[in-house]
């Protein structure tokens, strides 16, 4: 199943186009009845090229599972980033050892779709659409600014947090300090799915467009009346370099003063719970001996 994913392009002719299931998947044969959402196959990867003398642009469309945690997405999404990273290689391997592609063809990469990074406010709460520890860990912050700030920073590597339960393997395949990977829009401010139909429970940047070696030249995101979509739309016009380095057109995300008061308040709050939920368990204890 796709899912409703697509790789269109209106002017260029697309090449190399490839579907791959993810590495870590729902079996929507066995789940879809009893989610109340029958569907065969699973979510899969889309990947395809635009190429020119001086460009290689690699497409990748994505629509994470809702169905999960952040957990299973981030193991979705390494699916992609993975390989966005081989690609690279394989390509800077065919310039450099004189193969078809140009001696000055540059690698550039975008991962867009919708990530379903909804794991926060209320929705932790759910034992449908928040089914992992990242209940807890991530108290204090959106599942994007989480995503951003614990996998994707290309200048610190993915965590290697024992109690998020990723192996070394895992990972490595998310590891986004080679690719650079970017966001342009702001991780916490630009919300792409507030529909008035859930009431203002479940909201969040949903949407991404990674990009690797791009630069942004104008962006926009439409559909605020969600007539076309429960989903808002982002627009991006966009300048390919020649001859760079994912590092030099990189833009980094910054948290805003608000954002982090509010997880400074809330994890120090988190903190206090459990400390006085052991005190009054230890002064229990002591009162029954």
């Amino acid at each position: 199943a796709y899912h409703g994913n697509a790789i269109v392009s209106k002017k260029h002719d697309l090449v190399g186009a490839r579907t791959y299931p993810h590495s870590a998947n729902n079996d929507w044969e066995t789940i879809g009845h009893g989610l109340g959402e029958p569907r065969y196959g699973e979510r899969c990867v889309l990947t395809a090229a635009l190429q020119s003398p001086r460009h290689h642009l690699q497409l990748y469309c994505l629509h994470l599972e809702v169905f999960c945690g952040p957990l299973m997405r981030v193991r979705q999404l390494s699916d992609a980033v993975y390989d966005a990273r081989l690609q690279e290689i394989a390509h800077r391997n065919d310039v450099l050892h004189g193969g078809r592609r140009s001696p000055h063809s540059t690698y550039h990469a975008i991962i867009a779709g919708d990530l379903n990074t909804h794991g926060h406010s209320i929705v932790r709460l759910s034992h449908k659409y928040a089914t992992d520890r990242m209940k807890l860990l991530g108290v204090g912050q959106t599942e994007a600014e989480w995503l951003y700030t614990t996998m994707l920073d290309p200048h610190h590597g993915p965590s290697r947090n024992p109690l998020l339960g990723l192996s070394a393997t895992e990972l490595t395949r998310i590891d986004n300090r080679s690719t650079w990977f970017y966001d342009p829009w702001h991780l916490s401010e630009d919300i792409t799915l507030d529909h008035p139909d859930y009431w203002g429970f479940a909201y969040g940047k949903l949407d991404w467009l990674l990009l690797s070696n791009i630069i942004v030249r104008k962006k926009s995101i439409g559909n605020h009346n969600f007539e076309a979509s429960d989903h808002k739309l982002l627009v991006a016009d966009v300048t390919l370099p020649s001859d760079s380095h994912p590092r030099d057109t990189f833009v980094p995300w910054k948290r805003s003063f608000v954002s982090l008061v509010y997880l400074t308040a809330t994890r120090l709050m988190f903190l206090l719970l459990v400390c006085f939920v052991s005190y009054e368990m230890v002064g229990w204890c002591v009162s029954r001996m």
